[in-house]
């Protein structure tokens, strides 16, 4: 698996961080730090480290348009459209699930719960964001599929609008 330099610095940070690379640097400087990469990092079982993917869903009856956030990058890493049935779904939550630690959220509407659940069968962090909670800028009227998923992800990954 390939990852990218940004995930490769952060887990350098981390692995010097765990070898008291704290004493080096001062408390202040170190909680700041240690907040940065422990945001976007996670030390699973057996000391694994697993990247975060943040993923924003766009559904419909017919289709689900992604775009998935890896850690701390600001470019879309993974983009996809794919039919909305259980089985795609899942398919594609697992084989992400592999490689990360997966988080994704969804902008209510009026297919409901039924997509929230399916990623809880799974063990997939869902959310629902309400619409409302969603930023939007003056005069931005144009509303496609693809800004809102990649919306979606980066307001997931960085600021958490309440749900």
């Amino acid at each position: 698996k390939k990852i990218s330099q940004k995930q490769e610095k952060l887990i350098i940070y981390y692995e010097l961080k765990l070898k008291g690379i704290r004493k080096l640097l001062g408390d202040r400087l170190a909680e700041i730090l240690e907040g940065y990469a422990e945001k976007n990092i996670l030390i699973g079982r057996y000391g694994m480290k697993r990247i975060i993917a943040y993923a924003g869903n766009d559904i419909h009856q017919e289709f689900i348009k992604i775009a998935v956030y890896q850690g701390d990058e600001n470019a879309v890493s993974i983009e996809k459209v794919i039919r909305n049935d259980k089985g795609q779904i899942q398919k594609f939550y697992k084989k992400l699930k592999k490689e990360h630690e997966v988080r994704a959220c969804y902008e209510a509407g009026s297919c409901g719960y039924i997509f929230y659940r399916w990623l809880n069968e799974i063990g997939v962090k869902c959310e629902v964001i309400a619409p409302s909670l969603i930023p939007k800028r003056v005069g931005d009227r144009i509303k496609t599929d693809q800004r809102d998923t990649r919306n979606l992800g980066r307001l997931y990954r960085g600021q958490r609008p309440n749900s």
